[in-house]
């Protein structure tokens, strides 16, 4: 399931971001040192394209496939081959002790221990592992396990073929969006928060690898739900106010009813902080905002007071030259692409 692309002078990668509720599509040209926006899309969905209880798609394939499909042809796409994300809650991830060993011991232990966590016989899943050193000793070993259903992973598979693309890998987005927004020689320990539509990804990022994550059931569009059932009003009046006013409002019904849906993805983000230094590692000294809620007002400060940490809204295309011509119709809306630029990003 995991692999890297061939050494070539000059290249097109797409990053294929299928979220719950919409696609986003982002083509790097890597030539040589330099890495150059080429093309970019978004589409959004009336209603969820993934399940976030089973991680399968709602929609038939064919019809993602349509979109992709679309989105490939009209945006003027080139890229042969891509790299598509794989959603944490679609995983299984596990960090576990084992005793100090050889490598060779390792890799067996690491198999049969893995069976503990895994609620699916080995053999319906594709898992990888890693060894965490930030956080191992003489005595005793950390690992961080990953495993994905071979049905997830067979789906995608199937959407590439039906959209004509060779696959060249997929990963968790966790994965991706930390390559976007954490350069590779990041010495810090540092945590990022990718408050999606549906669902929130909480991760720590030990220098450049990614060593602990978590999904959490509840994203931008349960904050609006919530504020639009608290104050009686339809979902795009609490859009609205979620995303011009946020924790900037003067509306105090509004800003209490945001406040208590933050509280809830903060709360659980905390944990997976605290339990990253319970477990050897050192606390996060900063950590970085994306996804499509990252831009709501007054959000970096409140994230900042509540886990206190100093807190700031990540740029994926940091080594990335953005065109004028992109760089403009970009805008904003950047944040919301960090998975898809770590994937084009991948080598």
């Amino acid at each position: 399931m995991w692999s890297v692309f061939k050494k070539q002078n000059k290249i097109y990668n797409l990053g294929i971001d299928i979220g719950t509720s919409s696609i986003k599509m982002v083509e790097l040209l890597h030539d040589g040192n330099n890495i150059k926006l080429n093309n970019y899309a978004q589409f959004f969905a009336k209603g969820d394209y993934i399940s976030t209880h089973s991680g399968s798609f709602n929609i038939l394939d064919s019809q993602i496939a349509n979109v992709l499909q679309d989105m490939y042809s009209g945006a003027g796409f080139v890229a042969k081959r891509a790299t598509m994300a794989l959603p944490v809650f679609s995983s299984f991830a596990t960090l576990i002790d084992l005793p100090s060993m050889g490598d060779d011991e390792l890799q067996d232990a690491v198999q049969y221990e893995v069976r503990k966590y895994i609620p699916v016989p080995i053999g319906e899943v594709q898992f990888d592992w890693m060894k965490v050193d930030s956080i191992s000793n003489p005595q005793k070993f950390k690992v961080l396990t990953v495993a994905v259903p071979n049905e997830i992973v067979n789906r995608y598979n199937k959407l590439s073929k039906m959209i004509n693309i060779e696959l060249t890998t997929m990963e968790l987005e966790t994965f991706s969006s930390a390559r976007a927004l954490i350069p590779a020689d990041n010495q810090d320990i540092l945590a990022v928060l990718d408050i999606g539509s549906r669902t929130t990804n909480i991760s720590v990022v030990d220098r450049s690898i990614v060593v602990m994550h978590h999904n959490i059931d509840y994203g931008g569009a349960s904050a609006t739900r919530t504020i639009a059932r608290g104050m009686s009003i339809d979902m795009e009046r609490a859009e609205e106010l979620k995303k011009k006013d946020g924790m900037k409002s003067s509306d105090s019904n509004a800003l209490e009813l945001i406040r208590i849906s933050l509280d809830k993805i903060l709360t659980e983000s905390q944990q997976v902080l605290d339990n990253y230094v319970q477990e050897g590692g050192q606390r996060a000294s900063k950590l970085m905002l994306c996804g499509g809620t990252a831009l709501m007002p007054g959000l970096v400060e409140y994230v900042k007071e509540v886990l206190r940490i100093d807190v700031e809204i990540g740029n994926p295309f940091r080594a990335v030259e953005i065109p004028n011509s992109l760089k403009n119709m970009l805008g904003v809306n950047s944040p919301d692409f960090s998975v898809a630029v770590g994937l084009a990003l991948r080598k």
